[in-house]
């Protein structure tokens, strides 16, 4: 799946607002801690890709400030700012080859 610098490091890929995942199990996808059905159930030997295309986004990396405590390094985000749709990005997934259709559409831009 897709995460972002913002997303739970220790959480599963899905589980918050800043990662979109393909799970094995039954081909579903999860956002925000909520699946849907997708596509095609996967397994061992299978290969799965990802795709992301984000039409309006930035191509460079954010440089988001950081704060270091005790050696650990922590992202500086201003939490009033809202996120906004990306109008056109699409992110989907594929199984062997074979297109799964759109996991995702106009999903939201980073802040």
């Amino acid at each position: 799946g897709w995460a972002t610098e913002l997303a739970s490091p220790d959480a599963p890929v899905g589980y918050d607002e800043h990662s979109y995942s393909y799970r094995s199990l039954h081909g579903t996808v999860f956002h925000e801690s909520r699946g849907k059905r997708y596509g095609e159930a996967f397994a061992s030997g299978d290969v799965v890709g990802c795709l992301i295309s984000l039409p309006n986004g930035s191509t460079l990396p954010r440089q988001r400030p950081r704060l270091t405590l005790k050696n650990a390094q922590y992202l500086i985000v201003d939490l009033d700012q809202k996120r906004t749709e990306d109008a056109g990005s699409i992110i989907s997934f594929y199984k062997n080859g074979v297109h799964q259709g759109a996991a995702y559409e106009n999903v939201a831009a980073e802040w």
